[in-house]
């Protein structure tokens, strides 16, 4: 009887050992994702956040890009970087030779067209970023990609407002400005604040 009751208290003891084991158990370096003690929550809601701002950034880009009122001629024609409309009727001057386009105008376009593929890497960075938050590819994506195209889209905008003289009219170069200035914030403040999240705790 005696040997039993030893057994028996050796087994509870036992017990009692291990789950205070599994209690006092500290967290492996792949259970901490890498974010310097950060909680997972707290890098997918930067992501999301960071995500929706360049979502309303690129709507604004793509408004300048595309329409064609960077400059208003005069009270019946206006032209973009693609077209020139008189009235209601727009007309594609990109590839005709009979129409002479400035060198201006080619170097607008060819920083603009610069911002864009640089916008498509931030896009890919964004998303891979909210599906993979600690992929450092994806981050990297992302605020470099921002910080690009704000860059390339802002040489652009100064090379077509030195050109004119003056300041343009039209709404669509003024979309530009404005993408210009939050595409490099956006991929700026990513970066920093992707660097406070990395940070030691």
């Amino acid at each position: 009887m005696k040997a039993e009751t030893k057994q028996k208290t050796a087994k509870v003891s036992t017990g009692e050992t291990v789950k205070k084991e599994e209690v006092k158990k500290v967290p492996s370096d792949d259970e901490e994702d890498g974010a310097g003690g950060c909680a997972p929550e707290e890098v997918d809601g930067c992501a999301v956040f960071w995500l929706a701002l360049f979502v309303v950034t690129m709507v604004i880009y793509l408004a300048g890009f595309i329409a064609p009122d960077w400059r208003e001629n005069d009270e019946v024609t206006k032209s973009g970087l693609w077209k020139i409309c008189a009235y209601d009727y727009c007309y594609d001057f990109v590839g005709d030779s009979r129409i002479p386009k400035s060198g201006h105008l080619k170097a607008t376009q060819t920083f603009m067209c610069f911002s864009f593929f640089a916008c498509l890497l931030a896009t890919y960075g964004h998303i891979g970023w909210v599906l993979s938050p600690f992929n450092p590819m994806y981050r990297g994506c992302a605020w470099s990609g921002g910080i690009i195209a704000g860059l390339m889209n802002g040489i652009a905008v100064l090379i077509y407002g030195v050109w004119l003289g003056h300041r343009p009219e039209g709404w669509a170069y003024w979309c530009s400005v404005y993408s210009a200035t939050a595409l490099f914030l956006n991929g700026t403040l990513a970066f920093c604040t992707l660097r406070s999240i990395d940070a030691p705790r």
